[in-house]
């Protein structure tokens, strides 16, 4: 097993992120066009469910099972995405170089 932290790092190299619903993960996969099934969880603090969109959304083990079968089926070695996200930071030291 291999653990790695921030994921964003390596996001741009996964074709499908299967996870929970955290802020983190949900929008990081957003950020960099990743496809995301997500098994929300339950928490006093955050409503997972609300933030991951129905086609996201992972039910219990066979569903997840359904879910990626459905998304291998139509993945291609040439289909592999290639996005790119663009940095904040990025974005603010050009406009600040415009003045």
């Amino acid at each position: 097993a291999s653990s790695h932290w921030p994921l964003l790092q390596l996001l741009n190299g996964v074709d499908l992120l299967v996870g929970g619903g955290g802020y983190n993960t949900v929008h990081e996969a957003r950020a960099t066009g990743t496809a995301l099934l997500a098994l929300t969880q339950q928490r006093l603090y955050d409503c997972q469910n609300r933030r991951v969109c129905e086609p996201e959304q992972v039910r219990d083990e066979n569903d997840l099972f359904v879910k990626v079968g459905g998304f291998l089926g139509n993945w291609s070695p040439d289909s592999q995405k290639c996005a790119r996200y663009l940095n904040g930071a990025t974005q603010a030291a050009d406009i600040i170089n415009q003045f």
